[in-house]
């Protein structure tokens, strides 16, 4: 279940299970990243060049979903973000992010980068140039993070790569005033083998994108 708090701090607590207390979101944007805590590590949302996040000014949660809202104002771009943790086999915390963005703006190009600390590796075959690899894996000592990109989303993200960082250039491209855009990466928390993230990645292909 979640926890939050004002004025978009939330935490996912599992009762019971071995992840609990594990991952804690700092979500309000603005001048900082959205910041994802999973123990020791963290991820993040962040702008790219001279754009900033927009500020959140709602935020609630319906059954295992953590929804917030973010209004265009003085920013480039609206932004719609979700946290939803996805019930599954094989035993991992699995965390769906989904982020909408929108303009009002008729010259736009929004960008946001979700930003890994360390140094990843491709699970499974490597995807053509073009775009990013379905999955990649943080290699933790005694643990890992994996992030899945659905069939939706990897062809039209970038991997940026620098010394014990990854990045994955979400949007990028022109956004018509209007129109609605949308990414939705998984987080994976645990320990699931080769095989079980390829089955999650099956899955994560399978399953209906977000009605909001």
């Amino acid at each position: 279940m979640w926890k939050i708090q004002p004025p978009a701090t939330g935490s996912f607590v599992q009762p019971g299970s071995k992840f609990d207390g594990d991952l804690t979101i700092n979500a309000a944007g603005g001048a900082k990243p959205i910041q994802l805590q999973i123990g020791k590590h963290s991820l993040q949302f962040a702008p790219v060049d001279a754009d900033k996040l927009p500020t959140c000014d709602e935020q609630f949660v319906r059954g295992d979903r953590w929804q917030l809202n973010y209004p265009q104002e003085d920013s480039a771009y609206a932004l719609r973000l979700s946290f939803e943790n996805i019930k599954n086999s094989v035993g991992a915390l699995v965390i769906e992010c989904c982020l909408s963005v929108q303009t009002d703006l008729l010259d736009s190009h929004p960008k946001v980068d979700f930003v890994l600390e360390g140094s990843t590796e491709t699970v499974g075959e490597k995807t053509d140039s073009t775009g990013s690899d379905r999955i990649q894996r943080l290699g933790i000592k005694d643990s890992s993070i994996a992030i899945l990109l659905g069939p939706h989303d990897y062809p039209h993200t970038t991997t940026l790569k620098s010394v014990g960082k990854s990045s994955l250039r979400l949007f990028g491209e022109f956004l018509e005033k209007g129109v609605i855009r949308r990414a939705r990466p998984w987080i994976v928390i645990g320990n699931p083998s080769d095989k079980q993230l390829l089955q999650l990645w099956d899955q994560l292909a399978d399953s209906p994108l977000p009605l909001d």
